[in-house]
C-alpha cells in the first residue's frame, strides 16, 4: 500500500512567493470550516464543534465538506479562506445518507 503525506507548515510571503502557480492557485482553494452543532438525545440537549480542512469547488465558492465535519444539526458555520476571511456559511446538502462522503 502506498502512503503519501503532504505537511506544508508556516508558508511565509517568501517561501509562497519560491512555489509554483500551480501549488500555489491549490492553497488558495483549501479553507478552513468550524462547526457548532446542537442536538438531543434522550431529552438531554447536546453542544458540539468540529473543525476540518476543505477545498472550494466553485467560483460562487461552493465548498466541499465530510459529513463527520458538518451535519443537518449544524447551528453555525464559519469558513476561514486562505487570506484569512471569515465568513458565514449554510450547509446546502448534508445528512448521513448512502451518498455522504
Amino acid at each position: 500500500m502506498l502512503s503519501v503525506l503532504l505537511l506544508v507548515v508556516g508558508i511565509n510571503g517568501e517561501s509562497r512567493a519560491a512555489l509554483s502557480p500551480e501549488f500555489n492557485q491549490l492553497l488558495d482553494a483549501v479553507v478552513r470550516i468550524d462547526v457548532r452543532e446542537v442536538s438531543i438525545k434522550s431529552g438531554i440537549k447536546r453542544f458540539s464543534a468540529s473543525v476540518g480542512s476543505d477545498v472550494i469547488l466553485s467560483a460562487e465558492e461552493l465548498v466541499l465538506t465530510n459529513a463527520h465535519v458538518a451535519s443537518p444539526d449544524a447551528v453555525a458555520i464559519r469558513v476561514t479562506f486562505a487570506n484569512l476571511e471569515r465568513v458565514g456559511a449554510t450547509l446546502v446538502v448534508g445528512g448521513m445518507g448512502p451518498t455522504s462522503l
